[in-house]
């Protein structure tokens, strides 16, 4: 015996000396390798992380530049959407005392900045700073073609951006306002140091901050969104080469440190370990790994027989509580039925899994999901089962939540599109009137208005107005009965439907310089009416959006991709720029003025609306002068079970 314990003994000496020496040599070998091929590692990302660090820093100047102007931007567009600038402006009365006081008290958030207005001719109204004559670089504001123009001036003293916005009223464009505002980078940067600097670009025009400090300057460049202005952050490389010798040292001392501390707690706590069974701590992992879900086992009279803590836990109960006793009286009541016919089903499959309510100590309850396995004997007899269960309490309780969630949303949706299609519809009676009894008026003045411009010029507006005031209510409306029509769907044939939508246009074009044509079309489930909006609208915009004198023609085709037709409507029209393909389908989004081309912006949008609801997808593909094709696809007609 004594024998023995000193063969042990000296075992375990010789495979802890072993372990030692191994450890120590690994340790060396670490340090060696780490030597050889961490460190230019560990450069590489140290000047990785840098650039990374130098390109946020980028980014984040020229979010605060973004915002610094677009801050500047709102301000400007609520003084441009004010009555004394509006007055002023569509009646051409610059010299307007109320005018002029409100341009010259105006404020850009606590600046006081220079103003200039300019009318729908691009002609200047007024300008604090003495601007006259006319400002050809207004025109694609006053068209429509831009929201913004921003320009940086950098021979007029202190650098300033000049900022110009459009002044709206009602769907129109009447004039612009322009803003100049300080572009010095110490009015906008507060961070500046004397290891960093800012450099602006715009239209070939620099300012910098100060850079007189800066060693090998380093520099990274981030453009501004919507405003074209390239920021340049600049920094020194001497302090980014100093600072990288002192995190490589930080990094090598660390290193040693950790080796040996990791040394000196593996050679402790290794040798405690090497005189342990492997086959004790295989046991104790799979107990631990085991012991992570509630697990028990019933005899074949539904008793327990053995209990873990986890599942014994999850009810409040310890395992000793529940040996002996009923399954039933950790399951709610009313899920008992449940559960018995899921244990029948594990008798006939051997397996089976169900969720219900489980009863706590207490007797609160709790959500729990039971895998049942059937056991059995060497001779084929059942002699109970083992039960795994989770808790699922946290998941049934979001999944409540989101229902509830989700029916308040739809009421909610409800009462709003109740609430929209009311005011629409109660708005027509009285825009009516006054589209009636201003063109009534119209013809009562036509005398005495016969030499006063500015008084046809007024009654004019008048009654277009409220003509485009009833579109744009006709228009939603059309918008809202797309999402709250449920008429149910019929068999629909698109060739059919094409011919009806040609001789409506044709009823309303005046004009023989028009043609439609189509390929073979299918026949779809699809609400008609609606199917008839979505054709008619886009191709009456493929025919409406053309050169003057153009011959106008588009063309309906299709193709088969599956489950799905995918619908082709072709136009030689005027195109449109890629970047507006998407904006297009949202509602009130136009590209052109309305004095180009008519409409409220709503069409598309209609259209959009009808295609996902007929579980489709709608896009377009365009090029400026060479016409537009939009295409969307609509499911197939499901077969009919006989």
């Amino acid at each position: 015996m004594t024998v023995l314990n000193l063969s042990n003994q000296q075992s375990r000496q010789t495979i802890t000396q072993t372990f030692i020496a191994y450890l120590a040599i690994s340790v060396i070998l670490f340090l060696f390798l780490m030597t050889l091929l961490l460190l230019p590692q560990v450069r590489s990302t140290f000047y990785g992380m840098q650039d990374q660090t130098d390109e946020i820093s980028a980014q984040t100047y020229a979010s605060i530049l973004h915002r610094y102007i677009e801050d500047r931007e709102y301000a400007l567009l609520d003084i441009a959407q004010s009555h004394y600038l509006h007055n002023a402006v569509l009646l051409a009365q610059g010299e307007r005392a109320d005018f002029r006081d409100f341009i010259t008290h105006a404020s850009l958030l606590r600046e006081d900045p220079d103003l200039t207005v300019l009318d729908v001719n691009a002609q200047v109204m007024f300008s604090e700073n003495g601007d006259e004559g006319v400002f050809p670089w207004a025109e694609p504001i006053l068209n429509g073609e831009v929201e913004r123009v921003l320009t940086l001036e950098t021979d007029v003293g202190a650098p300033q951006f000049k900022l110009a916005v459009p002044i709206v009223y009602g769907n129109g464009i009447e004039g612009v306002i322009v803003a100049r505002f300080s572009a010095q980078p110490e009015m906008i940067y507060d961070s500046l140091n004397e290891s960093s600097g800012v450099s602006i670009r715009k239209d070939g025009r620099t300012i910098e901050s100060d850079l007189s400090a800066l060693n090998s300057p380093h520099v990274v460049v981030q453009e501004t969104a919507n405003y074209g202005i390239d920021v340049a952050h600049i920094t020194s490389r001497d302090d980014v080469t100093k600072q990288r010798k002192e995190f490589m040292l930080k990094f090598i001392l660390t290193a040693v440190l950790a080796a040996g501390l990791a040394f000196t707690l593996l050679t402790f706590f290794g040798r405690r370990l090497l005189v342990r069974p492997y086959v004790e701590l295989a046991s104790t992992k799979e107990a631990i790994a085991q012991a992570v879900e509630g697990i028990s086992r019933v005899d074949p009279n539904g008793r327990y027989t053995e209990v873990n803590m986890a599942y014994a836990g999850t009810a409040d109960y310890h395992p000793d509580e529940l040996i002996g006793k009923d399954w039933a009286m950790t399951v709610h009541p009313d899920d008992l039925g449940l559960l018995n016919k899921a244990y029948e089903e594990m008798l006939e499959t051997g397996r089976v899994s169900a969720e219900a309510r489980g009863v706590k100590k207490d007797g609160s309850f709790f959500y729990k999901r039971v895998t049942m396995i059937s056991e059995y004997d060497s001779a084929g007899n059942f002699i109970g089962h083992h039960c795994f269960m989770q808790d699922i309490s946290p998941r049934k309780k979001f999944e409540k939540q989101r229902e509830q969630l989700i029916d308040k949303l739809t009421d909610s949706n409800e009462e709003l599109q109740r609430f929209a299609y009311v005011c629409s519809h109660d708005l027509q009676e009285p825009l009516r009137m006054v589209r009636s009894f201003s063109e009534k008026l119209e013809d009562h003045l036509k005398e005495p208005l016969k030499d006063d411009e500015k008084g046809k010029r007024y009654l004019h507006f008048l009654t277009d107005g409220a003509a485009r005031a009833q579109d744009l209510i006709r228009d939603i409306l059309s918008y809202s009965a797309v999402g709250t029509d449920t008429s149910h769907l019929e068999s629909v044939d698109l060739n059919a439907l094409i011919a009806q939508v040609k001789t409506t246009l044709s009823l309303d074009s005046t004009s023989d310089a028009v043609s439609i044509s189509c390929d073979q079309l299918p026949t779809v489930d699809a609400n008609k009416a609606q199917m008839y909006q979505l054709f008619q609208n886009i191709i009456n915009n493929g025919l409406k959006y053309q050169r003057p004198n153009a011959k106008a023609h588009v063309h309906v085709g299709v193709a088969d991709i599956g489950d799905m037709w995918q619908i082709s409507v072709q136009d030689n029209g005027i195109g449109m720029d890629a970047k507006h393909l998407v904006k297009i389908f949202d509602v009130f989004q136009r590209l052109h003025g309305r004095r180009e081309y008519a409409g409220t912006g709503i069409g598309l949008s209609i259209c959009k609306k009808v295609v996902e609801r007929h579980g489709g997808k709608i896009w377009a593909e365009s090029e400026l002068d060479k016409g537009s094709t939009f295409f969307f696809t609509l499911p197939k007609p499901r077969a009919k079970n006989i």
